[in-house]
């Protein structure tokens, strides 16, 4: 065998050891196409920002199917109804001032853009609910006859109005499901460490466009718990332990003393800040 061939055959085997050797290379895992909707809403994007003042909701919206694989539509029929001049696929978002660039969920960054679109009726803000495998924006009004059979007008006399949320789980522990509509509806949500194995229950439910805190009594309730309401906190506990809060509450309530069940926490729509309650901080 010549030297030249000798040589080439050596070539080979390093390559193929070295081969056989080398570390395989990560793949990243991908995105799920059955995730579903409600969870898609959780996923963390990138927005660019918006700085042409020609950018509009229909712009937005197309490029967030792009980013989330989620699809949107329009209650244009709401949105007549409610008094809008315009159409308001064409409405455009980035005028007076730009939309900055977001790192955040999806649910988050929609929030973001329909707070910038007007519904024709004064504050009312443009909100989404989930509709089968799509979300649809709708004026707030709207929203809020729907979910909570109220008018707008007198919504913020409420006593809470509380984000929406959206749960789907299998076997999953009731503690964690109580975090996840923390992290959706930004609110304080406790459970009283001596309710023991029931606080560790494994529940399976599916809640979709549901008031944080009526989740939350719906899940305390599966536990064989209940819910009261302590101010800004949605606390579960045993019934009876909630039967006592709610006989000091009334009793409070009755001598005029604060500790009333509904305090200064009116978050209002979907994404909305707290308020003050009626008649003043």
């Amino acid at each position: 065998m010549s030297k030249r061939i000798a040589f080439g055959f050596s070539l080979v085997a390093l390559a193929v050891g070295y081969c056989a050797t080398a570390a395989p290379v990560p793949k990243e895992d991908p995105q799920p196409k059955d995730l579903w909707i409600g969870d898609r809403l959780q996923k963390t994007i990138e927005m660019p920002e918006f700085d042409d003042p020609k950018t509009t909701l229909k712009d937005a919206l197309d490029l967030l199917t792009r980013k989330s694989d989620v699809a949107f539509t329009i209650n244009h029929r709401a949105f007549r109804q409610n008094g809008s001049a315009e159409n308001v696929d064409e409405f455009e978002i980035a005028s007076p001032r730009p939309m900055p660039a977001m790192k955040a969920s999806l649910s988050t960054i929609l929030r973001e853009i329909l707070q910038r679109v007007g519904t024709g009726t004064g504050d009312d803000e443009a909100t989404f609910l989930i509709r089968g495998d799509r979300i649809e924006i709708l004026p707030g009004s709207a929203m809020m006859r729907e979910i909570y059979g109220l008018e707008i007008a007198v919504a913020p006399n409420a006593p809470a109005i509380f984000p929406i949320v959206h749960l789907k789980a299998t076997d999953r522990p009731l503690r964690d499901l109580l975090r996840q509509v923390s992290d959706q509806a930004d609110v304080n949500i406790l459970v009283d460490p001596r309710c023991g194995d029931k606080g560790k229950a494994d529940l399976t439910v599916k809640l979709v466009n549901a008031p944080a805190d009526t989740a939350v009594e719906v899940l305390a309730d599966m536990a064989g718990l209940e819910m009261v309401h302590q101010r800004n906190v949605l606390y579960v506990t045993s019934p009876e332990n909630a039967a006592k809060i709610r006989k000091e509450q009334e009793r409070r309530l009755n001598l005029g003393m604060p500790g009333a069940p509904f305090g200064p926490f009116n978050p209002g729509l979907p994404g909305g800040g707290p308020q003050p309650p009626p008649g003043g901080p």
